[in-house]
């Protein structure tokens, strides 16, 4: 089983299957105020204020986000960890969201989800 699991990870990461969000108020109407997790502890909101909170392995999630360019931009600490400003594409996929970064990395998908 857990072989499945990391193929069909290391398929999810190699192109685009959801669709590119680039409209702020899209992304405000799917993602914003909802909860973000994906497994092994990391659980994460973008509020409406802007601000970004949660809790990752590493500890508590604090920052900020804005939406510029067409892309979620965001600056947040993890724990004792400081993660610097990093813009980045967003696609959605039913209750799924996958960032990308602009090296062309992708992070794990989060799912979506209000409670």
């Amino acid at each position: 089983m857990f072989r499945g699991f990391f193929i069909a990870t290391l398929l999810y990461g190699c192109s685009t299957v959801g669709d590119v969000v680039t409209d702020e108020n899209l992304f405000r109407q799917k993602v914003v105020d909802r909860n973000l997790t994906w497994p092994g502890g990391y659980a994460v909101r973008f509020l409406s204020t802007g601000q970004i909170t949660g809790r990752f392995p590493e500890g508590l999630v604090t920052g900020v986000w804005v939406w510029e360019d067409q892309k979620f931009c965001r600056e947040m600490t993890a724990g004792h960890r400081k993660l610097p400003r990093e813009c980045l594409t967003v696609e959605l996929r039913e209750s799924q969201i996958r960032f990308k970064r602009e090296n062309g990395r992708y992070f794990n998908p989060y799912n979506i989800s209000d409670s």
